[in-house]
């Protein structure tokens, strides 16, 4: 019985992952056994026991003495229970990540006699975390690229911040970036980084290369091994490359040129999930883009800013589904919750009665379904309604043509064939989600009793949100194990969203021109007194919206030609506190909040709201608010003509150290005597 039981012992061992041994806890860590599934990795117990292959000898060189210390140490005066990660190289050369969890014997005087170790090959799990860890990079990185689209408008700037954002995301050095010439049918090549840095200005025809493919196709085009593709370009500065993503980029639904991602080292990440970040890279440029567009139109005349300022509208709502989307991609319980809350925003924005995400789904017998995600409902009607689930060609017949080719679809909508009778018709406008050339589902919107086409650019909108909300429920579902790990860039991602969505189309054109001007000369005033790089982009973050309070104002107030009234002052006193309570629960890097909240106030006290003095005051609102005067001087107001630079160049002086900070005069004035023209170059 004993010796059946020592067999069946021997096999569990032998089949365990996890290898033990024991020996004296020694110099040079002698082995008195170990169990025989020390094979997984090439070597036998006796060449360990034995002392041929000293167990040291399969630590890695460089991690053998620190383990070594941290084992004696432990040994000599605790703990008794030791764990330790290390590398280990089996008899072929690979290398395998260790977890050793030791436990030492100590005698009654404390004195360790003996150790007993269980090492556990964690290397597959050291993999996954790399793996998410990498994941968790980039969605910062897009986090990031996302908000600096969003601020930048102009458009050839946009574009070299788009090449330079791609490459970096990508992780390579190599990125161009070529315009579309459709009269002349070529392209241009712009910008271009690393092996393409000699090669702007070039131009290739239109119907040649990855370039023309990418044209006729409208899709990311992926070449793995560069040095054997038919299509190679005859140029020895391309001969290092080995492969190439070339992805299109779109201004609405306008074909604007090609981006391009090379490496010299082969493609370093052969799953999905770099692709997929690209792919929703190229939404964001595409968003960005439009952006800019729809800022330089509104500058040209009165019904151009109207339908700018309406999709900026539409935008505003993309915005904040994003943020939802990403919520439901980091959220837990409350998931559903959040998608609820996205289908809502974009609901509202198009008038929409019922907002409904579906799903593709297989139904059997090779059938396809779609399923219904989430629904919400933007005003308080609800006769609205569709089936959760649905056969395409059994209930809706054609439908699925349409969508899975791309279309959108506007249009009645009768369930089940059956027309549902009257004040139940549905007229329906539904936006497909392709992903990676798949048809993944499609947002619904419901008008009822009412025809309701939505137009081009708002159909554009509503693909990039649609798009982002299915990407987020795909990474959701892939990626549990990491979303805890993202909480804080969701706080931080929504909260900037909210706050810039409160501002836009809220200001009037003089604050949003003011805030910009005073930004950048408070930018270069702390330049000039020698500030970090950190600090001058907080003022300079501080300076864009230093006057955001202002849309808690009357519109009326803020244009009136003629001098205000107490009263009506007293109110416009009041926006340093509104623009705290907006901005102090974002979690930026700097006091953004305590800045803004300041910039009124003065050295001796004669300030508002507060009336702080001297030290009190942060030396970042020392400088915005010297800033911010001059501006105020220097440029025309509703209620006077501009006073000009030197007449606030003498306020700055007859003041200085009385009201305004000595330093951030000197230094302002400094800026202004070295350029002149300041103003009239920064509009």
């Amino acid at each position: 019985m004993e010796s059946r039981k020592m067999i069946s012992l021997d096999r569990a061992v032998a089949s365990s992952p996890v290898v033990i041994l024991w020996g004296k806890p020694e110099k040079n860590h002698p082995v008195e056994f170990i169990s025989g599934n020390i094979s997984r990795f090439g070597y036998t117990a006796d060449e360990i026991v034995l002392g041929s292959v000293p167990f040291l000898s399969l630590l890695a060189c460089e991690e053998r003495r620190s383990f070594q210390e941290k084992f004696l140490a432990a040994a000599a005066s605790g703990p008794d229970f030791l764990v330790s990660g290390y590398r280990i190289v089996t008899k072929s050369g690979e290398v395998r990540w260790i977890e050793d969890q030791t436990i030492f014997h100590r005698d009654g005087k404390g004195k360790a006699s003996a150790y007993q170790s269980a090492l556990l090959d964690v290397t597959g799990r050291r993999e996954i975390e790399r793996k998410a860890a990498a994941h968790n990079t980039r969605l910062e990185h897009l986090h990031s690229m996302y908000l600096a689209f969003m601020e930048e408008l102009d458009f050839r700037t946009l574009l070299l911040q788009i090449v330079k954002k791609a490459a970096e995301l990508a992780g390579t050095e190599h990125a161009s970036l070529s315009l579309y010439r459709p009269n002349e049918k070529e392209f241009l090549r712009i910008f271009g980084t690393g092996l393409y840095s000699s090669m702007v200005d070039e131009i290739r025809p239109a119907e040649t290369g990855i370039s023309g493919i990418v044209l006729r196709e409208q899709k990311r085009v992926v070449i793995q091994d560069y040095g054997k593709y038919p299509g190679k370009i005859a140029d020895s500065r391309m001969d290092a490359i080995t492969t190439i993503i070339s992805m299109p980029f779109f201004q609405g639904k306008k074909f604007m040129g090609v981006l391009s991602i090379s490496y010299v080292d082969g493609y370093p990440d052969t799953d999905e999930e770099l692709l997929s970040t690209l792919d929703h890279f190229a939404a964001a440029v595409s968003i960005a883009l439009e952006n800019a567009r729809l800022y330089e139109d509104s500058r040209k005349e009165l019904e151009e800013r109207k339908k700018a300022e309406e999709l900026l509208f539409l935008h505003e709502k993309l915005a904040e589904a994003a943020a939802e989307g990403a919520s439901f991609l980091l959220s837990g319980d409350d998931a559903g919750t959040a998608m609820v809350r996205a289908l809502r925003t974009l609901g509202a924005a198009v008038g929409a009665l019922k907002s409904v995400f579906y799903r593709n789904m297989p139904a059997g017998n090779g059938a396809a379904a779609a399923e219904k995600i989430a629904e919400a409902f933007p005003g308080e009607e609800r006769e609205c309604r569709l089936p959760a689930r649905f056969i395409w060609e059994e209930d809706f017949p054609g439908f699925f043509d349409v969508l899975s080719s791309g279309t959108c679809y506007q249009g009645g909508l009768p369930h089940e064939g059956q027309d549902p009778g009257p004040g139940h018709s549905l007229h329906v406008t539904a936006v497909p989600v392709i992903i990676s050339s798949r048809f993944w589902g499609f947002l619904a919107f419901c008008f009822l009793r009412e025809k309701r086409n939505l137009n081009s650019d708002e159909l554009d909108v509503l693909r990039a949100a649609a798009y982002n909300l299915a990407a987020s429920v795909s990474r959701w579902e892939s990626d549990q194990e990491v979303k805890k790990s993202y909480s804080k860039l969701r706080k931080t991602f929504i909260d900037v969203i909210r706050t810039m969505g409160q501002i836009v189309g809220k200001k009037d054109p003089y604050t949003i021109e003011h805030q910009e001007r005073v930004a950048l000369l408070a930018y270069e005033i702390g330049a000039e007194m020698g500030l970090d790089g950190e600090r001058l982009e907080g003022i300079r973050i501080a300076g864009l919206v230093h006057d955001v309070g202002k849309v808690e104002i009357p519109e009326e107030i803020l244009s009136k030609p003629g001098r205000l009234s107490r009263l009506e002052y007293d109110l416009v006193k009041t926006h340093a506190q509104s623009g705290y309570d907006i901005l102090r629960e974002v979690e930026f890097p700097w006091p953004v909040a305590e800045i803004t909240y300041q910039h009124h106030e003065r050295l001796d006290g004669s300030g508002y709201p507060r009336g702080l003095k001297g030290g009190e005051i942060l030396p970042e609102t020392l400088i915005l608010m010297v800033a911010d005067v001059v501006e105020a001087m220097a440029s025309h107001r509703p209620y006077r003509p501009a006073l000009g630079v030197e007449a606030a160049i003498q306020e700055l002086e007859d003041k200085r150290g009385i009201l305004y900070g000595p330093e951030a005069v000197d230094a302002c004035i400094a800026v202004l005597r070295k350029n002149p023209d300041f103003f009239s170059a920064s509009v």
